[in-house]
């Protein structure tokens, strides 16, 4: 179970409504096809089972969209896996991700991953991956989703480049197949969509034109704003929790209310991406993605309570109070 739940006191996270109880279909954004994505959401919470109890997994979502909250991050391999089974997002996706790690090493199971990519990533194998290949760290899952097969690009926002200098210099990886596939490593959104940002830097398009491409971010000349292109598949967004912890010496603190406020609530004053705040960011990429995952990492966030603490604060200051959790 996730411990989430015994903090909130019931299925709701915050002011959020919501899955509907009575409609058989979600519509995703304004303006698509309404597709039966419950019925889809319930294949992926079977397929999902043995995780409960593995990873400490429960099932909810935010708006519109099906959220996965489990405990360790590495774990979101076969949650992927599964919603690719359930066709809620693209094999391969991009994943767009809020983590204050890289997660980019190499995996020591290598000779493994080549294996399951041979024979056909499932769900069961990738669990079985989790528990006996991967690090417990849970640093290297990236370049396995992507000797997998199961990730194409990957967009970091909040690693800090202190922890790892290598990742800087990790902007792409070729898997043993020959694709490529690319990491980029932007600061946090306030920061970006601040003057000379990755985010809002006209200047640097040529420099930055592949993380636009791959967020689906562009320069409308008719609005004179940045924007998000709805045309792109649907993407994976990931939080780990411990983007949003603060390490001091031998403590970890979730951040304060001051920083959260800081961070998603003041409004950009540079001229493409005027009024624009890091919540409002946030939730474009909601709009775009098929699924939610969040890690709650008890250990990199100082405990479980901590952890449940920065959820609480992330889904009132980022997503509006709009993350629900399903009754057990």
């Amino acid at each position: 179970m996730c411990k989430s739940a015994r903090s909130t006191g019931g299925s709701k996270v915050g002011r959020g409504k919501g899955l509907s109880q009575t409609g058989r279909a979600w519509v995703l954004s304004e303006g698509e096809v309404i597709v039966e994505a419950q019925d889809q959401f319930r294949l992926l919470k079977n397929r999902l089972e043995p995780l409960k109890s593995l990873d400490g997994l429960r099932t909810g979502s935010l708006g519109t969209r099906p959220c996965i909250i489990h405990d360790d991050h590495r774990w979101v391999l076969p949650i992927i896996c599964a919603a690719q089974e359930a066709e809620l997002i693209p094999r391969p996706v991009t994943v767009v991700m809020f983590d204050y790690h890289p997660d980019n090493l190499e995996p020591s199971c290598l000779n493994e991953i080549k294996q399951l990519r041979e024979a056909g990533p499932t769900v069961e194998s990738v669990i079985e991956l989790c528990k006996t290949g991967l690090a417990t760290l849970d640093d290297d899952w990236v370049i396995a989703g992507m000797e997998l097969g199961l990730i194409e690009h990957i967009v970091t926002f909040g690693a800090d480049g202190r922890y790892d200098y290598s990742m800087r210099y990790k902007s792409q990886h070729q898997d043993h197949l020959g694709h490529i596939h690319y990491l980029e490593y932007p600061a946090l959104p306030k920061g970006e969509l601040a003057y000379q940002g990755d985010l809002s830097d006209l200047a640097r398009e040529r420099e930055l034109g592949r993380l636009w491409r791959i967020l689906g971010w562009r320069y409308d000349r008719r609005i004179g704003n940045f924007q998000f292109d709805t045309a792109i598949p649907k993407i994976l967004l990931d939080f780990d929790l411990d983007c949003f912890a603060v390490t001091w010496r031998d403590y970890v603190f979730p951040w304060p209310d001051e920083v959260f406020e800081t961070e998603f609530l003041s409004p950009s004053n540079y001229w493409t991406v005027d009024g624009m705040t890091g919540a409002d960011f946030v939730r474009g990429l909601v709009k775009k993605a098929g699924v939610i995952t969040i890690a709650r990492e008890p250990r990199c966030c100082g405990d479980d309570k901590k952890s449940d603490i920065i959820l609480q604060k992330l889904n009132e200051y980022a997503f509006k109070g709009g993350l629900t959790l399903d009754l057990k």
